[in-house]
């Protein structure tokens, strides 16, 4: 608890754990919250290509490695454009969870 502000909640009073869950645990959750939609994205895409390959299972990992391969551009880079899509969509939604869960932060421009 080396921030100020959880050292002058102390300061003033409070107890240890509600410094922690007010102060503390709250500034700390939003940008865990930021993170964890990206964080998902890279797990699914990045390990379903090495799942799939290893175990033949058919799905988009291993179409994107067998059209990269194989040389079929169009598949390649349709899968890529959709899991980008995908990825943007995620951090738009972990965005406008971050405004909800922090006042301080606004949509317009007040």
């Amino acid at each position: 608890m080396t921030v100020d502000y959880a050292k002058f909640a102390l300061a003033k009073g409070t107890s240890s754990n509600k410094t922690y869950y007010v102060h503390i645990f709250r500034n700390a959750g939003v940008r865990i919250v930021r993170s964890i939609p990206s964080e998902i994205i890279l797990t699914v895409f990045g390990s379903s290509m090495i799942v799939e390959t290893q175990w033949a299972i058919p799905g988009m990992g291993r179409l994107i490695k067998e059209s990269a391969g194989g040389n079929d551009f169009f598949v390649f880079l349709g899968l890529t454009v959709l899991s980008s899509f995908v990825s943007i969509f995620a951090k738009l939604l972990a965005d406008l969870i971050h405004v909800l869960l922090d006042p301080r932060v606004s949509l317009t421009k007040d």
